[in-house]
């Protein structure tokens, strides 16, 4: 009985962490940007920051907007992370235009600091953002949501922790409205490691520490701890 319960409290905790894989997130506020994991910075093509293209108004959303040309001589936004990326890691970007002229195109160019390959929401086909106005002649509404476009981080950008943006097509600005970075670790994995870290947990998947009295599964073997 006390291994099926040992077993159940440690699935509950592989999916708890499994759950909390996010390696960075940044989503548009009514005043502010929320931002965990990291920050975001804009520079224009003398390096000046522009404090005002990482926390914008537009329509109703507060933004990231992405401007100039469309390769990195220009404007371009960093995203500065906590932590190391991995292959396979996705990059999940929430974005859209607001011009309606026939053949507007809009979407982001992404280099890694590590490594040398570029990534496109656009070179694939199908990997556009919307234009949110209303498909209707005349029309200043807005009557559709931003669309998100998942990218993956590429093998040579394993270690990376700046992910610069730019514009991958110069018809339009680009409006950022969420990014969120998972990691492509499952949450097994990384309750193996802390298991071989000496990480020790109770029976109902809490982390304790020397001086929790009781039984306790560390290192992947149960004991009892005084």
């Amino acid at each position: 009985m006390k291994k099926i319960f040992t077993l159940i409290a440690m699935a509950a905790m592989a999916m708890s962490v499994n759950a909390q894989n996010t390696i960075f997130s940044w989503e548009g506020g009514e005043e502010a940007a929320t931002v965990t994991g990291g920050t975001v910075t804009a520079t224009d093509g003398s390096g000046d920051t522009t404090a005002e293209d990482v926390n914008m108004s537009n329509s109703t959303f507060k933004c990231i907007r992405l401007r100039g040309a469309k390769d990195f001589s220009t404007f371009t936004v960093s995203l500065n992370l906590n932590t190391e990326l991995t292959a396979g890691d996705k990059i999940a970007i929430t974005a859209y235009r607001n011009k309606d002229a026939e053949g507007k195109k809009s979407g982001a160019k992404l280099m890694f600091d590590k490594g040398s390959t570029e990534i496109a929401t656009d070179t694939d086909g199908g990997l556009e953002f919307v234009n949110i106005n209303e498909a209707v002649a005349g029309t200043a509404e807005y009557g559709t949501t931003p669309n998100t476009v998942t990218l993956e981080v590429p093998a040579d950008a394993t270690g990376a922790k700046v992910i610069t943006m730019c514009r991958a097509q110069t018809s339009t600005n680009l409006f950022i409205t969420k990014i969120v970075i998972t990691s492509s670790t499952t949450g097994i994995s990384t309750v193996k490691a802390a298991e071989q870290n000496g990480v020790a947990y109770n029976l109902a998947g809490q982390k304790v520490d020397n001086n929790y009295k009781g039984v306790v599964i560390q290192n992947g073997a149960k004991r009892i701890q005084k």
